[in-house]
């Protein structure tokens, strides 16, 4: 009998993603869109640790509408930069053997060729809430020593008071409210 995990070798990882899509909603109950607090989601499933980061454009670059001089689109341009480097939001203990395959950051805030090119009176509201996401895939080589992470981010974000994370391993599901002194996630 062939085990799923061998006809479709990331199934775990992939019911590991739909567990985390579950508990989701109770994030979503806080609000989807809350000035002061960033949401970090964790799967770690067979030595893969993937890591989605959501936070308010208010906390990252201090405003939340897509720029319309230099100075805007240069903090724009530097906040991605800066959410392109995992060590920026966390730490994997050197122990795990954890080694980045992919990261991304996006928000909002950047024009791209889909924007409109009009005017933004105050009542416009297409970027009211902007957000910036990024996402981070590490391959662990000894994931069984992967129990704590070390969070990095309220240090390059000033305006973050709050981080909710979520994660799900093969051990289960675990939720954690971190203010800015708690710098510790512990994963289940």
């Amino acid at each position: 009998m062939t085990s799923v995990s061998r006809i479709f070798p990331y199934a775990r990882y992939l019911l590991g993603a739909c567990a985390l899509m579950v508990a989701a909603p109770q994030v979503a109950a806080h609000g989807p869109h809350v000035h002061g607090q960033g949401n970090l989601q964790l799967v770690l499933e067979d030595g893969v640790l993937q890591a989605d980061l959501t936070v308010p454009g208010m906390d990252v670059v201090g405003f939340e509408r897509v720029p319309q001089d230099d100075e805007g689109r240069d903090a724009v341009r530097e906040a991605l930069a800066l959410l392109e480097r995992p060590g920026n939001v966390f730490r994997t203990p050197a122990e795990a053997g954890c080694t980045l395959v992919e990261n991304r950051a996006e928000t909002g805030l950047k024009k791209d060729d889909h924007s409109h090119d009009h005017h933004h009176d105050h009542d416009h509201h297409d970027h009211a809430h902007a957000d910036f996401t990024a996402t981070y895939t590490f391959d662990c080589s000894n994931p069984d020593v992967l129990r704590t992470l070390e969070i990095t981010l309220f240090d390059n974000l000033p305006g973050l008071e709050r981080l909710i994370v979520q994660a799900v391993s093969d051990n289960g599901q675990r939720e954690q409210r971190l203010r800015r002194n708690e710098r510790q996630v512990t994963l289940p």
